[in-house]
């Protein structure tokens, strides 16, 4: 049981009877006015903190250190459904994320929501490169690379692997060349419009150049059709 669940109920069940008082959490007074902001304590003079609870918008008078705790839990929260949200994004669902968290939680409990995420994406891109699915697999590299970037962490080999294998896709399908849609900085932009031979294209991604100024690189392959 989470520390919001321990102390205020299970989320997702709030009613008005498992609300807060309006009282301090220190000395327990009772506060004739409800605060809809943190300020001290009339009587004890310690700092009363107001956080809303999510599940029925109700209103919690906590301690700083309760308060903490609530943030942390709150933070850890947001992004295990940015991971379950990333996992959907590759097409699976959160029961996929639950049993892969099982696997990977039974051999360590050091495993985080990003590891499950990761875990879910390395064992689709593999069959999925088993199977020849050049489309699904960029897919599944474009949004590996895309979790890459929103944590902080290098991207561009997996968004060059993700285009690659747009590449061999379009290969399957019978292309024969491929022009380049740049342009997401000026330094990306020398490419703009750039056309390859299928052959070339399979091999090599330009983009993004380490000048790349736009943090994550939009450029992509656009297909050229034969007149």
């Amino acid at each position: 049981m989470g520390f919001l669940d321990s102390i205020f109920g299970k989320r997702g069940e709030g009613t008005k009877s498992q609300e807060s008082p309006a009282a301090c959490p220190y000395c327990g007074i009772v506060l004739d006015t409800p605060p809809t902001s943190s300020r001290k304590c009339p009587a004890c003079g310690d700092k009363i903190v107001v956080r809303t609870r999510r599940s029925d918008g109700a209103k919690l008078y906590l301690t700083a250190a309760d308060a903490k705790a609530f943030d942390a839990e709150r933070k850890a929260d947001a992004f295990r459904n940015k991971a379950i949200r990333a996992a959907a994004n590759i097409g699976l669902d959160k029961t996929a994320f639950e049993r892969m968290q099982g696997e990977l939680l039974a051999k360590s409990p050091g495993y985080g929501p990003g590891d499950v995420f990761w875990a879910l994406a390395n064992r689709l891109s593999a069959k999925q490169m088993r199977g020849g699915d050049w489309q699904g697999l960029s897919m599944t590299y474009f949004h590996q690379a895309l979790w890459l970037y929103e944590t902080g962490r290098p991207y561009e080999q997996l968004k060059v692997e993700a285009e690659k294998a747009r590449a061999q896709d379009y290969a399957l399908r019978g292309i024969r060349q491929l022009e380049i849609m740049g342009g997401c900085c000026d330094n990306c932009g020398r490419f703009q419009s750039r056309i390859y031979p299928i052959e070339q294209a399979l091999r090599e991604w330009p983009v993004p150049v380490e000048e790349c100024t736009n943090g994550w690189c939009v450029c992509t392959w656009l297909l050229v059709v034969p007149d």
